[in-house]
């Protein structure tokens, strides 16, 4: 009877150990196969971000986001000023007067502008310096800027619609001329009339 009762522990005891044996066989295997997976994904995001695209894309993306607006074409350009420019009644006055009368704008003694002064008169209306350039083939920015000096020193007041009183100073340095008179513009014609004109000396 004791030994039927060894033999059964014993029995027992080496079901136990097999089992145990069994368990720990399975626990190993499912962590080797888990940590095969994570190397696998390692390795492929490895792979996905050495390649010459992906990093490309990774660049592309970093550089939007320091530079959102890379590329983008500006609404407020000079072309889109080009568009909207137009010659207005007042405009075409000015014009008209500084073509016929080709008015001086040296008053006194003679002083040449700065280089500041010029970019700053051209860089006011791009639109109408652009216009002047093809409209009289000028060739550098100091003959657009005198031109916008003739046209800054034409005074108009419109008396009704595309009519105006007008009046300039033809500076010529000593003397200075000073120009008074009426002017209309109708259908894109220009009609001039001059009521006074007089001569004065210039310190």
């Amino acid at each position: 009877m004791k030994n039927l009762v060894s033999i059964l522990v014993i029995i027992t005891c080496l079901a136990l150990i097999i089992i145990g044996l069994s368990s720990k066989n399975i626990w190993v295997k499912s962590n080797e196969t888990s940590a095969n997976r994570v190397t696998d994904s390692t390795s492929n995001v490895k792979a996905e971000t050495s390649s010459p695209v992906t990093q490309r894309a990774v660049i592309s993306s970093q550089l939007a986001k320091y530079y959102p607006d890379d590329g983008a074409v500006a609404v407020d350009s000079a072309s889109q000023a080009d568009q909207n420019f137009m010659l207005t009644p007042r405009l075409l006055a000015q014009l008209d007067l500084i073509d016929k009368y080709k008015p001086g704008i040296c008053f006194g003694t003679p002083v040449a502008p700065t280089q500041l002064m010029v970019v700053n008169a051209l860089d006011v209306n791009p639109s109408l310096t652009k216009y002047l350039k093809q409209h009289y083939n000028l060739m550098s920015d100091l003959d657009v800027y005198n031109k916008l000096i003739q046209l800054q020193n034409v005074s108009l007041i419109e008396t009704q619609s595309s009519n105006f009183d007008f009046s300039f100073e033809d500076g010529e340095c000593s003397n200075v001329i000073v120009y008074q008179g009426t002017i209309s513009v109708a259908d894109n014609q220009v009609s001039v009339k001059v009521i006074s004109s007089a001569t004065k000396s210039q310190p």
